[in-house]
């Protein structure tokens, strides 16, 4: 749960970084380049990538998704710091898409085998947005600075996208982590192992009480039918 606040915390920071800083740094590295088309395009892809990861998510397991998308807006936002025009323009846009999925991947991978703590789970996670508060002005001193400016500020973007990818891998490289995660709490381990919870054994009673209440209007639809029928003959 930390781990997610955590990266939850840090990719909202990103995401608003890239966002206050975007006609600024697009002033900078291609004045020419509309800032509404720029931005209009950026948000397209934006809502593409959320798309396409919920699609890819019925093949490759979240957490690659969630690796995959942290490395590339990494990557693009590397790339974006470095280059100048066109080239700078699309790195940029290709960091939107890459940061699409990322907030319902985490959001729901968090809330995964919380149980009862599930609705506190969701108050911490809604709560990591304020990342964008923390960041953003960072971000902007950075731009602001002599020294610095608006292509360099988002070197602000890929420590925190960096300090998220924590989260991921530990998913992928921790089993313990990884099983609470991706499964249902009645399905870890072998059943002789697991102790009978009382949610599932007031299941299993509820489901003989229905099972029993079935069989028993069977068996009265069976005798009217008979009487019905020796009535019929007489």
């Amino acid at each position: 749960m930390g781990l997610a606040v955590l990266c939850q915390f840090c990719y909202v920071g990103g995401q608003e970084v890239n966002g206050t800083d975007a006609a600024t740094y697009l002033a900078t590295i291609a004045p020419s380049f509309d800032a509404s088309n720029f931005m209009a395009i950026a948000h397209t892809a934006f809502a593409v990538a959320r798309f396409c990861a919920a699609g890819l998510g019925f093949w490759i397991k979240p957490r690659h998704l969630l690796a995959f998308f942290l490395a590339g807006a990494i990557v693009f936002s590397s790339l974006s710091v470095h280059l100048t025009g066109d080239a700078a323009v699309a790195c940029n846009i290709m960091v939107y898409f890459m940061e699409g999925p990322i907030f319902s991947l985490v959001f729901a991978q968090g809330l995964h085998g919380m149980g009862r703590h599930t609705r506190l789970a969701s108050v911490l996670l809604t709560s990591a947005i304020s990342g964008g508060a923390v960041f953003s002005p960072i971000s902007n001193a950075i731009t602001q600075s002599p020294s610095g400016g608006a292509p360099y500020a988002l070197v602000v973007a890929i420590a925190v996208f960096a300090a998220g990818v924590v989260f991921p891998l530990a998913l992928i490289f921790v089993p313990r982590l990884r099983t609470l995660v991706e499964y249902p709490a009645e399905s870890r381990g072998p059943p002789s192992s697991r102790p009978s919870s009382m949610s599932s054994r007031a299941g299993r009673r509820v489901m003989s009480f229905i099972d029993l209440g079935k069989k028993k209007g069977r068996e009265s639809q069976t005798v009217e039918h008979r009487e019905r029928q020796a009535s019929d003959a007489l």
